[in-house]
């Protein structure tokens, strides 16, 4: 049971950083965009890299929140399913929801690391003008993927050995989270 919570704790800290990294990733993102703007307007010049390290951002910045968002209760959840049942049968419900979310994931999170492993040890690049290695921006989404299984992990082991009730209006409320 401390493993499950100490592994808890990790998660959250996975989490929290995640949504860091996602906020930080926006912030460059924008002042990236200012700068063409200015650019253009003032002196008819341009980065010609603005759309695609923007796009990069979108996709990195997309993928590190998730695992905030669930401890956030941030999800598409269906409460009224849970209502319908006891406090046992919604831990159960949960946990196995719980399981297929991580069998799911599992599968761009095992694609997203192949792929960035392909594309570092063949030197794949974008064959743009910035010319940037491929796995650069798929890591920082294969980062957000795996924080969120292993945040779904840690709070799926604390449904399923009875630490945590579900909470109907905010189902994704774990201890420590907030």
């Amino acid at each position: 049971m401390l493993a499950v919570r100490g592994f808890q704790t990790f998660t959250v800290f996975l989490s929290r950083t995640g949504a860091v990294a996602a906020i930080v990733v926006m912030a460059l993102s924008a002042g990236l965009i200012l700068t063409e703007i200015v650019l253009r307007t003032l002196f008819s010049m341009s980065t010609f890299v603005t759309s695609e390290f923007v796009g990069y951002g979108m996709g990195a910045m997309s993928f590190l929140a998730l695992g905030e968002c669930l401890d956030r209760g941030g999800l598409v959840r269906l409460s009224m399913i849970f209502s319908a049942f006891s406090p046992r049968g919604r831990r159960m419900l949960e946990a196995f929801i719980c399981a297929l979310t991580l069998i799911a994931v599992f599968v761009p999170l095992w694609y997203f690391g192949r792929s960035v492993a392909i594309n570092y040890s063949r030197g794949f690049t974008s064959g743009t003008i910035s010319n940037i290695p491929l796995w650069i921006p798929e890591f920082g989404m294969w980062i957000g993927i795996l924080i969120f299984w292993l945040r779904l992990l840690s709070y799926g082991l604390l449904i399923a050995v009875g630490s945590e009730q579900v909470d109907l209006e905010k189902s994704t409320k774990i201890m420590g989270s907030e």
